[in-house]
């Protein structure tokens, strides 16, 4: 069974799918900051503290999604990866892998 598949079928159980939504924005966060550091030569997690004016271990505890950022750490993230910043609130029931059709 594929990730992808697993996680559709264990968010047909309530707790699991308030959890899974709950954490979704810092699973986007870290995935968004890993992603930028491999497409940049696999920057370090230094570096990009030094661009963003973020600690190395901010960065470490956003990647790793156990640190929820405020509004002003994701400003200066995006602003230090060459970003835009879009927080939006989505009404519909959101569908897991809607938008990563790779997370196999």
């Amino acid at each position: 069974m594929k990730v992808k598949e697993l996680i559709e079928q264990r968010l047909l159980d309530p707790r699991f799918r308030k959890a899974w939504y709950e954490l979704a924005p810092r699973f986007d966060i870290a995935n968004a900051m890993i992603r930028f550091r491999a497409k940049k030569d696999r920057m370090t997690q230094a570096q990009l503290a030094e661009l963003t004016g973020i600690s190395q271990r901010s960065i470490s505890a956003l990647e790793h999604s156990i640190a929820t950022p405020n509004i002003r750490t994701l400003i200066k993230l995006a602003e230090g990866m060459g970003a835009v910043l879009r927080i939006r609130f989505d009404f519909d029931d959101p569908q897991p892998f809607a938008d990563d059709e790779e997370a196999d």
